[in-house]
C-alpha cells in the first residue's frame, strides 16, 4: 500500500476517493433525451449548460426571499432544473414529479448524488392529493397545455392545481393554440385553451393574479409566445365560484358574522356568495327535502324572501375543501358600497315583513316539515348570570328577570312534536332590507329550521324592540290565517330561542351592541306583557 503524502491526512484522503467517485458516477449520468434544452444542467456543478437555461432562470425572477424555507411541488418536472433552483434559493423541500420514467430516473440520481431536499416522483397531476402533496409554492410550467392535449380542461386543471396551492402558483404557458407544438397537433381547439379562459380561471381561485412576462429564452420562433404567469391568494369561495360561468368575485366583502359572504359580478347581474355556519340545520337535510323547501320559496306567493340560486346542479353547493355554499340575486343599492361600505336602507314596516315570511312559508307541506324537524337544533342552553348583568338595575329588572326565568324554565316543554312550522328563524335587522325598487327584502336561510307558527313573528319583535301594541295588531292578523291560536308555548320558544342570539351578542361589543341590548330588552318586555295576556 502506497504510504499518505505527509501533506494529506487520512481523513483529506477519504473525502478525496469519495469526490473522484461521486465525479466519476455523475460522468456515468447521461442527460435524457427527453429534457428541453431549456432544462439543460451539468449534473456534477447543477450549473446551466447552455444560454437557453441561463435566460429562463433569470426571466423567472425569483429570489430567496420567495423561497426561503417554503415547500415546492414542481409538476412536470423535466429534468429538474427548477427544483435545483428552488433549493439553491433556499427552499425547505422540493417535490419533484413527472410521468416520464427516463426524466424521474435522471433526477432522483442527481438528488441522491448531491443530497438535495428533493423527493423525485413518477406521478401525473392526477395522482397528486391535496391532503399529502399541497406546498407553499406549486410551479406548472410548460405544463397546461399539455393537460388540455391529454383531455383536461383548463377549469378543471386549475381547480386541481389550485387546490394543491398553499400560497402562490406559476404557471409558464403557451400565449394561445397557434405555438406551433400545439398547432402541430391539431386536437386543442381556441374554445377550450386561450389566455382569456386561463386567466378568468385563474381569478376564481386566486386574488392576485400577476402577468409577470412574455418569455424569451425559446428565441424567435413564428407563432410561439410563451408567458409567466405567478397567482396568490387563495380564495375561500374558489370551488363554488369555478361552477359559475364567467363570474368574478370583487373586493366587496358583505360579512357581518364569522362567515364568508362575498358580492360576485355575473354576465346575468350581480350575485351574492356565502358560505354556510357548520350547524345550520338545511345542511343536513336529504337534498329532496331541501329542492321541496326552495320550490315553494319560488312561487308568486312569495313576495319577501330572496330565493337562492343554482350553483350547478343544486342550490347548495358542498366544496371538498368542507364549506358549503348559497348563490343569492344581490338585491341591494350598489351605491351603499361606493366609496365605502354604508348601511343598508331599513325596511320601515317589519312585522309586516314577518307576516309575509310565514306566508311564503305556509305551503311547505307535512312532510317536509316532519323531516326538517329530525334535523332541527334544540333550544341552547342559558347561563343567566350574564344577561341578568346587562338587565342591570331597571325599573322593572326584577319583573323581568322574573319573566326570563320562568322562559328558560318551560324551555322543556317545547318539544320536536311541538314544532309545527317552517321558519326564517333570523327575522333582525341585518337581514331585511329595502331593495332599489323600494321592495321589503328578507336575505340569509342559514337558520331556516322548523319552529313554532307564531315564532318569526314573535323573535322579529324582539329583535325590533317593538311595541305591545304593534305586536297585538300583527299577531291579531296572523290568527285569522293560521289554524291555531297563539299560545304560551310559542313566546318560550321565541323568547329562548333570541336568548342564545342575546347572549352571543353580549359577548361582542361594538359600535352598535347598546342599541341591539336597548331593543332586545324592549323586545323582551313585549314578551312578558303578551304572557301575561295568555294567563
Amino acid at each position: 500500500m502506497n504510504a499518505l503524502p505527509k501533506t494529506m491526512t487520512f481523513k483529506q484522503k477519504i473525502n478525496k476517493d469519495l469526490q473522484m467517485n461521486s465525479e466519476a458516477v455523475m460522468k456515468d449520468i447521461k442527460f435524457p433525451d427527453a429534457s428541453c434544452r431549456y432544462e439543460i444542467y451539468d449534473a456534477e456543478t447543477l450549473k446551466p449548460e447552455n444560454e437557453s437555461t441561463y435566460v429562463r432562470l433569470m426571466e423567472l425572477g425569483w429570489s430567496q426571499e420567495d423561497f426561503a424555507g417554503k415547500t415546492v411541488l414542481d409538476i412536470g418536472c423535466n429534468s429538474g432544473a427548477l427544483s435545483v433552483y428552488a433549493s439553491q434559493l433556499g427552499a425547505k423541500h422540493i417535490k419533484s414529479v413527472d410521468i416520464q420514467t427516463e426524466l424521474v430516473s435522471f433526477f432522483s440520481k442527481v438528488v441522491k448524488e448531491h443530497s438535495l431536499p428533493i423527493s423525485v416522483a413518477s406521478a401525473g397531476v392526477n395522482d397528486l392529493d391535496p391532503q399529502k402533496d399541497k406546498a407553499d409554492i406549486v410551479l406548472l410550467m410548460e405544463v397546461l397545455h399539455w393537460l388540455v392535449d391529454q383531455g383536461m380542461t383548463v377549469a378543471d386543471s386549475i381547480s386541481k392545481i389550485a387546490s394543491l396551492t398553499a400560497e402562490t402558483l406559476y404557471i409558464e404557458t403557451p400565449w394561445d393554440i397557434s405555438e406551433p407544438a400545439i398547432a402541430r397537433k391539431g386536437i386543442i381547439k381556441h374554445s377550450d385553451y386561450n389566455m382569456d379562459l386561463i386567466i378568468n380561471e385563474l381569478s376564481k381561485h386566486f386574488e392576485n393574479v400577476c402577468f409577470v412576462r412574455f418569455m424569451t429564452y425559446f428565441g424567435r420562433m413564428k407563432d410561439s409566445r410563451r408567458v409567466l404567469i405567478r397567482a396568490s391568494g387563495r380564495r375561500t369561495a374558489a370551488l363554488s365560484l369555478s361552477k359559475l360561468r364567467d363570474a368574478n368575485l370583487v373586493s366587496v366583502s358583505l360579512v357581518r358574522g364569522s362567515n364568508h359572504i362575498e358580492m360576485v359580478t355575473t354576465p346575468d347581474g350581480v350575485k351574492v356568495l356565502k358560505t354556510l355556519p357548520r350547524n345550520s340545520a338545511i345542511l343536513k337535510l336529504p337534498n329532496k327535502t331541501l329542492e321541496d323547501i326552495f320550490a315553494v320559496l319560488a312561487l308568486d306567493s312569495n313576495k319577501v324572501i330572496v330565493t337562492p340560486e343554482r350553483i350547478g346542479e343544486s342550490v347548495l353547493y358542498l366544496a371538498e375543501d368542507g364549506h358549503s355554499y348559497m348563490l343569492f340575486p344581490f338585491v341591494g343599492e350598489l351605491s351603499n358600497f361606493f366609496p365605502k361600505p354604508l348601511a343598508h336602507k331599513p325596511v320601515q314596516e317589519p312585522l309586516q315583513v314577518a307576516l309575509d315570511v310565514r306566508r311564503a312559508l305556509r305551503g311547505v307541506s307535512t312532510n317536509t316539515i316532519n323531516t326538517l324537524r329530525e334535523h332541527t337544533p334544540k333550544l341552547p342552553m342559558i347561563d343567566l348570570s350574564a344577561l341578568y348583568a346587562t338587565i342591570g338595575e331597571r325599573s322593572d329588572a326584577i319583573r323581568l328577570k322574573e319573566f326570563l326565568r320562568e322562559m328558560i324554565a318551560h324551555k322543556d316543554k317545547v318539544t320536536m312534536e311541538t314544532l309545527d312550522a317552517v321558519i326564517h328563524g333570523d327575522l333582525q335587522s341585518g337581514n331585511m332590507l329595502t331593495s332599489p325598487m323600494g321592495e321589503p327584502k328578507v336575505v340569509d336561510l342559514d337558520l331556516i329550521r322548523c319552529g313554532m307558527i307564531y315564532s318569526d313573528i314573535l323573535t322579529c319583535a324582539i329583535f325590533f324592540g317593538l311595541s305591545f301594541d304593534e305586536v297585538s295588531k300583527a299577531i291579531s292578523i296572523a290568527v285569522a290565517e293560521e289554524t291555531r291560536a297563539l299560545s304560551k308555548l310559542d313566546i318560550v320558544h321565541a323568547v329562548n330561542h333570541c336568548l342564545g342570539w342575546f347572549r352571543n351578542s353580549i359577548k361582542t361589543e361594538d359600535s352598535s351592541w347598546e342599541l341591539r341590548v336597548k331593543r332586545t330588552l324592549m323586545g323582551f318586555d313585549t314578551m312578558m306583557q303578551l304572557n301575561q295576556l295568555l294567563s
